[in-house]
């Protein structure tokens, strides 16, 4: 029998059958149809095992929707975030995990945990961190659905359905203010046969013109129908919340996610218009507070701004349909816009977040704006804000206050990484017991009269000094064990809790499996320099997460990670005392704090001088600058890396990123991080940051007030030249121009009013060639008193001042000074002046508040 096989048009394929060949086709075929019969089920036709003797079939878990989720950001230190519906038809619950990963990330793998209901369709969002080079245009990301069936993943597919699905993040063209919003439901049209017309969604209308005339789109992330993340890590790509929903305050665990949002840094507007203050008081800080008095109805007002020059025809309002204005009682806050001496704007600074609050109708801070039509319509607005709101532009849409400095790049985890070394004290401790042993000895044979002997006994003192240093150093020599050295940052921006952020080096000896196991809501970011297994971040729920590789290198590598200690409060008490400010810290921390540094006002650190346990004094004689940021007498090598870390805390040009009201120290490691699941020695230290309330002294109390608690801010008297940066607390280092400015100094309202004796001033300033003038301003009548005329000052000038014109006018907690600095006499190149500081220090007697407490008729 003879087949043939065309192969191409030149040559064939001839077949010729033997017996021995057709036996070992039958053989093949009887072998593959014993294999398709051994073969498992296909994927489809898979059962799981769950709980109980029903198998529940694979087609119960099935992915609904994926979708990108509106608050991601790809950015380095963000997160892609990807919202994904899966929905179980079964009979049972079905648990398994979401995977991600960017394309791009070779080694890197995402995995949220989930467990479905029965006849449930669930809501997650999967974190997925972003390519370690992010393209200008597109990121793409793949996401999967695995089950798990008697312990083992089983990888989902559905039909023609594809097993992996892809997403692509479009990357901006700029990186403008996000915002997000929740405004309630707009109110519904009304009937055609009705002649009225709708009146403007009026808190949707003012979000969006404000970030039209900020120059921003229109384009929010909006929580209507979406609900409010929980977690800190979706909230790290928001720059502004607007509110104006009364319902979302009433929710226990959302409040708990917008305070830690404030206090990290973001901003938060409330539109008072359906929210009653009360509702806000869970935000405010503990020395705030905003209360309603009277609720009134407004057609004509006139607001004034203040620090502003706009004219009264353009703070003046007239419209038909009245406006609802909230009058309040605050404290504690900032008021941006005023309405008959009542506050119509607010601004309080909560941690290191703003939140604004505006007690005016929505309706009244925005007019029609002409021209509105044409154009983009992503940029355009039907409505525009009026000449006296402008200011809420740049209140409201900036970007977040970032961390105070990058732990990912730090040096301090890899610089605690060696041998151990003898102790300094020990070796000190030699030397001084071997110095002084050889001086009695010489003392001895002086008396005696044979010097001669020192020749011989001073080298044989000498080895034997040495004996005990060798042994020491030989016990201490000794491999490097494997070893996690960190740097951890304990931050308590709120006294209801904080946040725990590490930068950690790893040292292994060799490759090995290892898992980081962390509690509390947080993320992990590993070394992307590590090339071995797959580094693997998985989330088992809200509170659990783990980072595992099966093969961490060996060597040294890093990782940091960012936990939240929301069951951890930290704050420190401060008592005003005729020595300046006592601080108590609270109970709770690793160790005793070291290097107590107090940064009240913006620019006014000053250490703390250590009083007893967690206690310290600062009255202001010991300013934390330059290269002073201990009192220690002796400058180890950990306190050189610890000075470089506090160097760039408070060496800031950015208004939010200033600290203040807050106390700065150094601890032990403190035990709530994330823990490995092998033994390793633990090495480095925690910086600690918390916030600082003032106890209001009680009456009669005689109180030193040191520069460190005394506001500096420029005032709207006169004309004034800027040599001084209220928002960040610096001055103007060096200048050559003519400067006539007035600065305001308030002391803290826990203070005032104040009965005061004397005030104290520390003035650093050189100007070669010029003329120096310092004066105090009385603001109600413009009266000046000189206090100092200095020619070519070179010298700190040092004063105690004791008028008693000045004391009076200090009563209230205020006083302005006025600061003259001539031109340069010579003409030509002009020298520069340069001013380093100007500080005052008050004390006096706290008097009441009010004529209530004194007992005398108002």
């Amino acid at each position: 029998m003879r087949h043939v096989w065309p192969c191409s048009s030149s040559f064939e394929v001839i077949f010729v059958p033997n017996p021995r060949s057709i036996v070992v086709w039958v053989v093949l075929l009887l072998e593959c149809f014993a294999l398709l019969n051994a073969s498992p089920k296909p994927l489809r036709a898979q059962e799981l095992k769950v709980s109980g003797d029903a198998p529940v079939s694979i087609h119960a878990l099935t992915f609904e929707s994926v979708g990108i989720a509106p608050q991601n950001c790809c950015t380095p230190d963000g997160l892609l975030v990807v919202r994904c519906n899966v929905k179980n038809t079964g009979e049972h619950p079905v648990s398994g995990f979401l995977i991600g990963r960017a394309v791009g990330n070779l080694g890197e793998e995402d995995r949220r945990r989930i467990d479905v209901p029965a006849h449930r369709t669930e809501s997650y969002e999967l974190h997925v961190r972003p390519p370690l080079e992010i393209p200008d245009k597109r990121v793409d990301v793949e996401v999967s659905l695995v089950a798990l069936q008697d312990g083992q993943e089983v990888l989902v597919v559905h039909g023609s359905e594809p097993a992996v699905r892809r997403l692509s993040f479009t990357q901006p063209g700029k990186n403008p203010a996000v915002t997000a919003i929740s405004m309630g439901r707009e109110p519904l049209p009304p009937l055609d046969w009705r002649w009225e017309t709708a009146e403007p969604f009026s808190t949707y209308e003012l979000a969006i013109a404000s970030r039209v005339d900020a120059e921003l789109s229109t384009e929010c992330i909006s929580f209507e129908t979406t609900p409010i993340p929980l977690n800190v890590s979706d909230w790290k790509c928001i720059d502004t919340y607007i509110l104006s929903e009364p319902k979302v305050l009433e929710d226990a665990a959302t409040l708990t996610a917008l305070r830690a949002y404030l206090t990290s840094g973001g901003r938060i507007w409330i539109m008072l218009d359906d929210i009653d203050t009360d509702a806000v008081a869970p935000l405010l800080a503990e020395n705030q507070q905003c209360t309603t008095v009277d609720t009134i109805s407004l057609r004509q007002f006139v607001v004034d701004v203040p620090r502003s020059s706009i004219s009264l025809a353009d703070r003046s309002v007239a419209i038909q349909t009245p406006v609802r204005f909230k009058q309040v009682l605050q404290q504690g806050g900032e008021v941006t816009h005023w309405i008959d001496g009542w506050p119509a704007g607010l601004k309080m600074s909560v941690g290191r977040g703003e939140l604004l609050l505006t007690t005016l109708d929505s309706a009244a801070w925005i007019r029609p704006r002409p021209n509105a039509a044409g154009g983009d319509p992503y940029s355009q607005s039907a409505y525009e804000l009026r000449p006296w709101a402008k200011n809420l532009i740049d209140l409201v849409h900036v970007k977040r206050a970032m961390p105070l400095f990058n732990t990912s790049g730090m040096s301090y985890p890899l610089e605690r990484i060696g041998n151990p070394i003898v102790p300094r004290s020990w070796v000190s401790g030699l030397l001084l017991l071997y110095c002084g042993v050889l001086i009695a000895l010489g003392i001895w044979r002086f008396a005696a009269g044979e010097l001669k002997w020192i020749g011989v006994a001073a080298p044989g003192l000498a080895v034997l000094a040495s004996i005990p240093l060798v042994a020491i150093a030989w016990m201490q020599k000794r491999d490097i064990p494997p070893m996690v050295s960190m740097f951890q940052w304990a931050q308590f921006d709120d006294v209801q809790g904080g946040s725990l952020r590490e930068s950690a080096a790893v040292y292994n000896s060799e490759s090995r499996s290892m898992e980081l196991h962390g509690a509390g809501g947080g993320s992990v970011v590993p070394d992307p320099a590590i090339q071995s297994g797959v580094k693997t971040i998985t989330i088992d729920d809200f509170q659990q997460w783990r980072m595992s590789n099966i093969a961490w290198p060996a060597g040294v590598w890093r990782y940091t990670s960012d936990t939240t200690l929301s069951d951890v409060a930290m704050a420190a008490r401060g008592r005003l005392t005729d020595r300046g400010i006592v601080l108590e810290l609270p109970a709770g921390l690793p160790s005793n704090l070291k290097d107590c540094v107090l940064s009240y006002q913006p620019g006014a650190a000053s250490l703390g001088t250590p009083e007893g346990p967690q206690q310290f004094l600062v009255d202001g004689s010991y300013p934390a600058e330059g290269e002073r940021w201990t009192l220690d007498s002796m400058v180890d090598e950990e306190q050189s890396r610890r000075s470089v870390i506090y160097k760039k805390m408070f060496d800031s040009g950015d208004r939010l990123q200033v600290l203040s009201r807050t106390v700065v120290g150094w601890t032990d490691l403190f035990s709530s991080g994330p823990e490995w699941n092998v033994p390793l020695e633990r090495r480095g230290a925690a910086l600690v940051t918390m916030p600082v309330v003032i106890a209001t002294p009680d009456v009669g109390t005689e109180v030193q007030i040191p520069y460190s608690l005394i506001r500096i801010l420029n005032t709207e008297l006169g004309d004034s030249s800027p040599i001084f940066m209220d928002a960040v607390g610096r001055w103007i280092t060096q200048s050559s121009n003519k400067v006539a400015t007035n600065l305001a100094f308030e002391l803290p309202a826990e203070a005032a009013p104040l009965e005061v004796s004397s005030i104290a001033i520390d003035w650093s300033l050189q100007a070669p060639r010029r003329q120096v003038k310092l004066s105090s301003l009385h603001e109600s009548n413009g009266e000046l008193i000189p206090l100092a005329t200095l020619d070519e000052p070179s010298l700190p000038w040092q004063q105690t001042l004791t008028d008693p014109r000045l004391l009076a006018d200090l009563q209230d907690g205020r006083i302005v000074l006025k600061i003259e600095i001539s031109d340069d006499r010579e003409i030509g190149t002009p020298i520069p002046w340069r001013m380093q500081h100007l500080r005052m220090t008050v004390r006096g007697k706290t008097l009441p508040k009010n004529s209530l407490i004194s007992g005398t008729s108002p």
